[in-house]
């Protein structure tokens, strides 16, 4: 990972930024820079990072933070939190692990907790060093770090370990792509090679990658698993093996702040066959966005019992309240066939003025329903606008229903 941080002193990489975070908590960013200017061994806009940088970094790396660790602005932003490290641990645990484009580090801080060796290889120096003084405060020791390309260090490799993992930098010439030709490193060109010395291969990619697409690029595909925080859809991580295999495993993953809140599995573009639909019922739900990007809505609904709204819908209504749902329940206030004047009349008589507003399916995007309507954000209010088995546009008024977890 190149950054703009190059030749960073030790005075910079090693010094305590905590007390002076602690004690300037609130100040603004430039009474700090004055208040500081001159005053330590090094360049005032070092501090100013870390400043800016800690209470981003109190939630994402919280471990980290608590170290005192230290951070440059874009290897930051381009870390995994925390949380999302913990799952790809999870999934893989040996003797040693190879990281072919570390970053900062934060999935090898894990996966320090599931194998005995993990090595980091990066090309920027100044980032491994960054990372080894991160390592030494955190008080790990099973981890070392390498500078070199993944193709070099490949190249004179000779060992054989368990896992190799790669995180690919998507930057293409400073400018942001999702194509996994150009990533770098490149999987498609290096996958052959990285086989020589290992049996395992876990790879990182876009969460804006279509998953059919990656099947169809990348063979030896055993599991994808499309990992959401908070209902945001933020990996995708395949694991991969040699040769071609006849049925890919697919799960979806919601993680929030203690950990896995549910996990939902099936075979990849197998779907239940559900030729039942239904535009009424009591129940509103809306799957996780990570079961939605999986493509599991349709074994999810033939689970739990729940009729789509149309064969292609993400929606769904039941007159049982269902459990355990992997997504969002509403109890439905009313569902009513779409036009202006009808949801003009029906808003009058409820008096929303406010709403949630959501659709899919719906040829009007969410800010024209907002201005048409002159809703205004928020409040206690769902309105789902979608399009019914028939052909029939549709508006679902719904409240959010929390159900109680066992």
């Amino acid at each position: 990972m190149v950054q703009r941080y190059t030749n960073i002193p030790n005075s910079v990489i090693y010094f305590n930024f905590l007390p002076l975070i602690e004690i300037n908590k609130g100040l603004p960013l430039d009474k700090i820079i004055h208040k500081y200017r001159d005053q330590l061994p090094f360049d005032v806009g070092y501090l100013a990072d870390q400043v800016m940088l800690y209470p981003k970094a109190q939630i994402k790396l919280p471990s980290f933070s608590t170290a005192g660790c230290f951070y440059s602005p874009q290897s930051f932003e381009q870390a995994s939190s925390e949380a999302l490290a913990l799952y790809k641990a999870s999934l893989v645990r040996g003797e040693q692990i190879i990281d072919l484009s570390a970053g900062l580090g934060v999935d090898d801080w894990a996966f320090c907790k599931t194998f005995s060796k993990v090595t980091g290889i990066d090309v920027d120096y100044d980032l491994n060093m960054i990372a080894e003084a991160n390592f030494k405060r955190l008080g790990i020791e099973n981890y070392r770090r390498i500078t070199a390309t993944a193709e070099s260090f490949l190249e004179h490799f000779s060992e054989k370990v368990d896992v190799m993992y790669l995180d690919a930098d998507r930057r293409a010439q400073n400018k942001r792509s999702y194509a996994l030709a150009d990533s770098s490193p490149n999987i498609l060109e290096l996958k052959e090679t990285i086989f020589q010395f290992c049996n395992s291969l876990l790879v990182k990619v876009s969460p804006m990658l279509d998953l059919s697409e990656l099947a169809r690029q990348l063979t030896g595909i055993q599991h994808i698993h499309v990992v959401s925080f908070k209902n945001e859809v933020k990996e995708i991580l395949l694991e991969i093996s040699e040769g071609q295999h006849n049925q890919i495993q697919v799960t979806a993953a919601e993680l929030n702040d203690v950990g896995i809140q549910y996990q939902y599995s099936g075979i990849f573009e197998k779907q239940n066959p559900n030729n039942s639909f239904a535009f009424e019922g009591e129940y509103f739900y809306e799957p996780g966005l990570s079961i939605i990007k999986a493509g599991l809505t349709q074994n999810l609904y033939a689970t739990k019992g729940i009729k789509p709204i149309a064969s292609n819908s993400v929606y769904g209504v039941s007159d049982h309240l269902v459990p355990h749902f992997e997504g969002r329940t509403f109890e439905i206030c009313s569902n009513i066939p779409f036009s202006k004047k009808n949801v003009q009349a029906y808003l009058k008589s409820v008096q929303i003025r406010s709403a949630n507003i959501a659709k899919r399916h719906f040829p009007i995007d969410v800010l024209a329903i907002k201005t048409l309507f002159r809703l205004q954000d928020g409040g206690r209010d769902f309105l789902f606008f979608t399009t019914d088995a028939l052909g029939q546009k549709r508006m679902y008024h719904c409240r959010k229903l929390v159900v109680a977890q066992d």
